[in-house]
């Protein structure tokens, strides 16, 4: 598997989630926070565009210390696995 397509599989369900769930915000609302567009949230959302470092840290700044850790540690598992079954 592609890192890219890796990212955006681990990650964006993850944003929705967070969106929908924890926050239980409008596309619009997390789109203002993270310092996009609407539509860059939507595509976002959708799988359509990439998620840039900058809204990438916009996101973890949401989180708590322990969710940060636990995200980016499934992120690292998941990439470990992914390379091991490619090699």
């Amino acid at each position: 598997m592609e890192k890219r397509t890796l990212v955006k599989d681990y990650f964006y369900p993850r944003i929705k989630e967070e969106r929908k769930e924890r926050l239980g915000i409008t596309q619009e609302r997390m789109a203002e926070r993270l310092g996009i567009a609407a539509r860059s949230y939507n595509d976002l959302e959708h799988g359509r565009s990439g998620v840039s470092a900058r809204t990438l840290l916009f996101f973890l700044g949401m989180l708590t210390d322990e969710e940060i850790v636990r995200l980016v540690r499934g992120y690292c598992a998941e990439a470990s696995r992914t390379e091991k079954d490619v090699a």
